[in-house]
């Protein structure tokens, strides 16, 4: 699966990297755990929590973010080749 977060792609191969794609999203738009965890009216442990695999991010989750932070979001399902 590959979502592409305002142009930006992250590939997706397993549930467990979704954190890294919750990351690589809030870097990408230059702001602190801080600043997404008031966006998101959470406390900033739940952002590092979410990014440290501690606590499981959501597809909801990140639809949220995305449209609370005016973000466009596309999920492209990949099929596997054959190898």
């Amino acid at each position: 699966m590959m979502m592409i977060i305002n142009g930006i792609s992250f590939r997706i191969t397993k549930p467990e990297e979704i954190p890294r794609v919750f990351k690589g999203m809030r870097i990408a738009l230059g702001m602190t755990q801080r600043e997404l965890a008031q966006v998101l009216d959470c406390q900033s442990s739940t952002i590092s929590n979410y990014e440290c695999r501690r606590r499981e991010v959501s597809f909801e989750t990140l639809l949220k973010v995305s449209r609370l932070l005016h973000l466009e979001m596309q999920i492209v399902f990949i099929k596997p080749s054959k190898q």
